[in-house]
Order: C-alpha cells, then structure tokens, then sequence
C-alpha cells in the first residue's frame, strides 16, 4: 500500500512541477498605459532592493566566512596583502584620468596670479573685442 502513496505523491508533483511550467510559459497580457505607469511609481517587486538587501544580510549572518573570504580576494586583486601594498611583476603605473591631470596642474598653478573675470572684460573692452552685450559681431567666428 505504500508504493501507491508513494506513487500517488511523485504523480502529484510531477503533475504541479508541469503546471507550474505550463502557467510560466504562457505570454502574459498586455498592459495599459495606465497599469505600467503604477508598476513603474509604485518600484515594488518581489525583487525589490530591500529584498534583495535583505537577502545579502541574510547570508553574511548564515556563513560570515564566506563574506570574509570575498573581502580577502577582492584584496588580493588589488594588490593588497596583509594590509600592505606590494607591486608585483609586470605592474605598471596607471595612466593619470583627466580629473588626475587636471587636479594636478591645478595645484602647479596654486601659486600664480591671478585676475579677476571683470580685468579680462575690461581688457577685451579696450581692444574693440567685446561690447556691452558680448562678443562683437565682427569677431564672431574668430578665436579670441
């Protein structure tokens, strides 16, 4: 008599295992404009962020090892190994980004002189260059 209880709940599974299927494989309908604009307000979903956040907290309570392990390989990546920086072969200097390079000619040209926005238009002034409302029509085109 067990083997058919047995059988009656693999048949039962396997039946709800293709349903389920059946139901995922379906298009769904079409939504209006009205029903997508709410879906997009509203930002709520079975995977929102806080679930997901949430889900992230879970894991580092359940195996913190884990976590730490990840920690450790990201350092490691990065040239880190027990909270020193050591270059390794083949390592070369990055190229500065734009923001590096304009930092640092920033801080070259900390001491200069300086002149004010008013000097400049006053001096554009005197040369015919610029009238009271801007540049003059003559000069437009030209690089000033």
């Amino acid at each position: 008599m067990s083997d058919w209880i047995g059988l009656g709940l693999f048949v039962l599974v396997l039946a709800g295992a293709l349903l389920g299927l059946s139901q995922l494989g379906k298009p769904r309908k079409p939504l209006s404009r009205e029903e997508y604009e709410q879906r997009v307000a509203d930002g709520r979903g079975w995977m929102s962020t806080g679930a997901f956040a949430g889900m992230i907290a879970l894991q580092k309570f359940v195996n913190p090892k884990a976590v730490e392990a990840i920690e450790v390989q990201k350092d490691l990546k990065a040239g880190f190994y027990n909270d020193e920086e050591k270059n390794g072969e083949g390592d070369e200097p990055e190229p500065m980004t734009e923001d590096g390079q304009d930092n640092k000619l920033a801080r070259e040209r900390a001491d200069e002189p300086r002149e004010t926005l008013e000097s400049v238009r006053e001096r554009l002034r005197k040369r015919g260059k610029l009238d009271e409302v801007g540049i003059n029509k003559s000069e437009e085109g030209k690089d000033a």
